[in-house]
């Protein structure tokens, strides 16, 4: 990590984000941690909800093997030039690409349009706008790679979508896509994002951490930026992308997502299409869907005031336990640096909760910003001993939350019969109001006939949220189908831990019969319990 140092703010941005989405699925670093010197004074920084595409969509090309392809020249050993590395058809390459609007050739990845509207109204579509493009450095087109020049933002307007004409909408579109041996692979993934722009960088006023007298008031400052970085020059901020919203983006692409298509979106949908006469990019996906309010969280501690060393340290022991790294102004495994970066990742529900149980401030977000964003995943490989159903190649469905943190896949429990999905996040918005979840699934009928066995296609189904103990939340589900899915909708229900668990009934009658409840009691607790059996919790006895 010494090397991070060595390198600009740029290539900071690229060496956080070589390995991580290998490691968890479609969204990296969901908490982050940092430790930075600013101007010699040492500051903490642990940050939760931030995505890849929340603080950049840079263009670069890195090699398995570790060392940097820099698009601008040699930077530090082991580092090439990207032409070097082009050359040398032995290595192993991953191209990573924010995907612009599509030409009329479209001879590459693309976004052929972006369109808006409010509740059911018409589609508005996007007038793109390059106006504020990034200051940095790039490299043009790579045409046998099927590689646009690079594009640090992608920005959109939607006249007649609110009160203001000139709003700015930032779309992203990053697109990760290996070369073996000089032949272009399809893609791993692709990180697509919409959010509405309240502040531009250059409408901000320009800070420095080292002016701040306090880890709260540089907390507070971050948090109005739209990522886990401290570059102010580079940060805009997210504005308000109400519920009511809906977004349609259509891309162009190479290959069409199998698996479980991941993100924070309501009500979605996706459609596939086989695009005619095509000689490139003969795929069309469109997804749609409403923005949802995501929770972050931004805390920051000053090594040279004493309670927050004490509670950094606090929390530094809680990662150390949770994944074996972590420190608070020193890394363990690099005692003499003083810039590193550690994650819990999206998918570590566990980590999550240590810390909240650590540090009950963590129980509340400090931001609430209006998210639309999906994970897809090609040729993903897929693991031993998965089912059946869980075929190379097909697509399984769509999922998504406002959760903080969430299971990597929905998996299906093969005693209860359930397709289950665990999400936990904090339990209070901002404010100290407490915060509401939302969730929704889409699932193939060919899926959940094959998960459930169904003999025949009808589909009875129900949708429930439980909490740790196995009780269900009031939440106010909604179940329904059309002729490619079966969806399901959850709202009204808090945070810590939730399961939401999906069943198929092969009839009516067993339908009904899940639905039965009991009442449990323990001293004045009272709890009620749904399912085919209902059983108490531990600890608790049916009412008469």
């Amino acid at each position: 990590m010494v090397r991070i140092k060595m390198l600009n703010i740029r290539l900071i941005f690229v060496t956080v984000f070589t390995a991580a989405p290998v490691v968890s699925g479609w969204s990296p670093a969901l908490v982050r941690a940092e430790g930075t010197d600013f101007g010699g004074r040492k500051a903490y920084k642990l940050a939760a909800g931030y995505t890849t595409n929340s603080s950049t969509g840079i263009n670069y090309i890195i090699d398995s093997s570790g060392f940097f392809c820099s698009p601008f020249g040699k930077v530090s050993p082991p580092n090439k030039e990207l032409s070097e590395c082009l050359a040398d058809k032995s290595l192993f390459l991953v191209i990573k690409n924010n995907l612009g609007p599509c030409d009329a050739a479209v001879l590459i990845p693309c976004i052929e349009g972006v369109f808006a509207r409010k509740a059911n109204l018409d589609w508005i579509p996007g007038v793109y706008s390059d106006q504020y493009g990034s200051s940095y450095p790039g490299f043009g087109a790579l045409p046998e790679y099927e590689t646009g020049s690079e594009r640090r933002e992608n920005f959109y307007m939607f006249p007649g979508l609110g009160s203001d004409p000139n709003q700015l909408y930032h779309v992203t579109t990053l697109m990760s896509r290996p070369v073996k041996r000089g032949k272009l692979l399809n893609p791993e993934y692709l990180d697509v994002a919409i959010r509405a722009v309240s502040k531009t960088a250059a409408e901000r006023p320009s800070s420095h951490p080292k002016d701040f007298t306090s880890g709260s008031e540089m907390a507070s400052k971050l948090s109005e930026c739209n990522g886990p970085d401290v570059d102010f020059r580079e940060c805009w901020e997210y504005g308000t992308n109400p519920l009511e919203n809906q977004f349609k983006l259509v891309l162009r692409l190479p290959a069409l997502p199998n698996g479980w298509m991941q993100g924070r979106m309501f009500m979605p949908d996706v459609a596939f299409q086989s695009v005619k006469d095509a000689t490139s990019q003969p795929y069309r996906v469109t997804l749609t869907g409403s923005p949802i309010p995501t929770p972050r969280i931004t805390k920051v501690y000053f090594s040279d005031i004493p309670a927050e060393r004490t509670q950094c340290e606090l929390l530094a022991k809680v990662l150390l336990r949770t994944r074996d790294m972590g420190s608070c102004f020193f890394h363990t495994k690099y005692p003499n640096s003083i810039s590193y970066s550690d994650y819990i990742y999206s998918s570590n529900i566990e980590a999550f909760n240590d810390v909240v149980k650590a540090d009950s401030e963590f129980d509340s977000a400090t931001k609430i910003v209006d998210d639309w964003n999906a994970f897809m995943q090609f040729d993903f490989p897929l693991a031993r001993g998965y089912r059946l159903c869980e075929k190379q190649g097909t697509f399984n469905g769509f999922v998504s939350s406002n959760a903080m943190v969430f299971s990597r896949n929905p998996t299906f429990d093969n005693a209860l019969k359930s397709l289950d999905y665990v999400v936990a996040g904090p339990h209070f918005m901002p404010d100290k109001s407490v915060f509401s979840g939302l969730y929704s699934m889409i699932i193939t009928k060919d899926h959940a006939k094959c998960l459930w066995g169904l003999s025949k296609p009808v589909y009875h189904a129900s949708l429930q949220v439980t909490d740790q103990d196995g009780v269900a939340s009031n939440a106010v589900t909604v179940v329904g189908t059309d002729e490619r899915y079966v969806r399901f909708s959850a709202t009204g229900f808090t945070f810590s831990q939730k399961t939401l668990k999906v069943k198929f009934f092969d009839s009516a009658k067993a339908l009904k019969e899940s639905k039965k409840r009991i009442t449990c009691v323990k001293g004045k607790t009272v709890r009620t319990i749904a399912g085919v059996k209902p059983v108490c919790p531990k600890g608790f006895k049916v009412k008469q």
